[in-house]
């Protein structure tokens, strides 16, 4: 569906016009109803390489093929949407006249256009506004439509450039179970945020970006595999008190207000059923033991960490 090779992007910056890199010869992929995240700490190269290729700017260097096409092709476009980070429409326009407009630039049929508009209206929650000049609109308007002009034309490609910006929680939930729809069928997502919580359930794939360079590329179930670590939620009989819990990194975090359970964290099993034994012994009741999970966040820390020590 996307195949990027050698892309390079330079910029001349400064008096000398001294070129600048901003890209330095990525390869990637993205396969048809595949979802995959870019991330990467700000001027990495996340917005440049969708900038590109929707022709906004121009490659130095490389080859992007979209739906087998050059990128510089407009027929792909009619089943892709786009959402920039930038994004700023036409505010004289009504928000259903500028939806009609883009629809009408895909070449929908005027009924088909019409109960898309509705639809995506009622599930970005819109409906109160259509009928409003988009200068007139919030900043969170604004976005939502922006998330319609790129859904208007149901694309087989969506690609979206910091999505969940100036959304509220409410929206923010609407937007994930839709796109989680959209994936149950087969529809493939490009998208870069640094919303990272927003990311884990929506792709399989991310592509961890830095100076320009990819730098790390897996798929989300291995990188958010458990880790060794247990959570132990329990509470002791009134004034017992235990010392010498099992391992090394043991953990216990007291309660923060009356009544509430007592928290441990123990690494590895043996520790967890050693403590889960000890609590047992002393009349105490296990409440729930789990495993932690990785964070993307806490990945996202370590790839920074790790390319800048």
């Amino acid at each position: 569906m996307i195949r990027i090779e050698g892309l390079i992007k330079d910029y001349r910056v400064g008096f000398t016009r001294e070129p600048k890199r901003a890209l330095s010869g990525l390869d990637f992929q993205l396969d048809p109803g595949e979802s995959v995240a870019l991330l990467g700490p700000n001027g990495a190269g996340k917005t440049t390489i969708l900038r590109i290729l929707f022709s906004l700017i121009e490659a130095t260097a490389g080859t992007l093929m979209v739906f087998g096409m050059p990128h510089d092709e407009h027929e792909w476009r009619k089943r892709a949407g786009f959402l920039s980070e930038f994004f700023k429409p036409p505010v004289f326009y009504t928000g259903r006249g500028f939806l009609r407009l883009i629809g009408r630039l895909q070449g929908m049929a005027d009924n088909l256009l019409e109960a898309r508009i509705q639809e995506l209206a009622e599930t970005l929650g819109l409906t109160d506004v259509l009928a409003h000049r988009i200068g007139r609109y919030s900043r969170g308007m604004m976005q939502k439509i922006g998330l319609a002009q790129a859904l208007v034309n149901d694309p087989d490609l969506l690609v979206l450039d910091e999505p969940t910006a100036n959304l509220d929680a409410v929206a923010r939930k609407r937007l994930r179970d839709y796109l989680a729809a959209r994936k149950e069928r087969g529809k493939s997502l490009l998208i870069s945020s640094h919303v990272l919580s927003e990311v884990e359930g929506l792709t399989d794939r991310v592509v961890f970006l830095l100076d320009g360079k990819i730098r790390e590329q897996t798929s989300m179930r291995d990188l958010l595999h458990p880790t060794e670590k247990y959570e132990i939620h329990f509470r002791l009989p009134p004034g017992t008190k235990a010392d010498g819990w099992p391992g090394p990194d043991s953990v216990l975090h007291p309660p923060s207000h009356p009544g509430e359970p007592e928290q441990m964290e123990v690494e590895g099993e043996a520790a967890k059923d050693q403590a889960v034994q000890k609590i047992v012994a002393l009349g105490g009741q296990i409440l729930q033991v789990s495993r932690k999970q990785r964070s993307l966040e806490q990945q996202f820390l370590e790839w920074v960490g790790a390319a800048r020590p």
